[in-house]
């Protein structure tokens, strides 16, 4: 079985052009200059119809669930979505994955500032989301301002912030150290 050092899951140009997708292009290839394997597994389907979207949805949990347990992934990264779709999707995925392994470190990044708006919109979205963190060992914020709003949801999750993408490259070998 081969060793895969991190699992990239999300969005990845030229798919899809956000600061999001630009981000995980960044993560991807970090790690790659210091010699790492990765696996990217690229859930761009934004632009196809609803139907088609959920299909390919399961398409591609399908293959990283293959992924996960092929391979002895080390960490697996992903952003933190702040929609009822991405969180609906994230509260079945992420207790199936720690059931498939629970040495996968599962690292998030929330790249939005509005974590605190969006869990108080309604008693649905603050459970999502505190269900979500319950299975997340670190999430990445990118304001330490952000830090106190994850931790007012789930104190025992462990939260970096990442105060420009230059940080990435320490970020992620700090996530591998644990491992060393």
């Amino acid at each position: 079985m081969r060793e895969i050092d991190i699992v990239i899951w999300g969005d990845f140009p030229p798919k899809t052009q956000t600061g999001i997708s630009m981000v995980n292009a960044m993560v991807e290839k970090t790690p790659l200059q210091q010699g790492k394997s990765i696996i990217k597994i690229d859930e761009s389907v934004w632009q196809y119809s609803l139907v088609r979207k959920i299909i390919l949805y399961l398409v591609l949990a399908l293959k990283l669930f293959k992924t996960l347990i092929s391979k002895r992934c080390r960490i697996l990264y992903f952003n933190f979505p702040l929609s009822r779709f991405g969180l609906i999707k994230l509260s079945f995925l992420l207790p199936l994955i720690r059931l498939i392994s629970l040495k996968i470190k599962l690292i998030s990044h929330l790249h939005r500032g509005d974590l605190r708006v969006y869990s108080d919109k309604s008693s649905l979205n603050k459970h999502l989301v505190k269900f979500c963190l319950k299975f997340i060992d670190e999430t990445i914020v990118l304001s330490e301002i952000y830090i106190a709003d994850v931790k007012s949801l789930n104190s025992k999750v462990k939260v970096t912030n990442l105060r420009n993408t230059s940080s990435i490259e320490r970020t992620i070998t700090d996530s591998n150290q644990i491992y060393n």
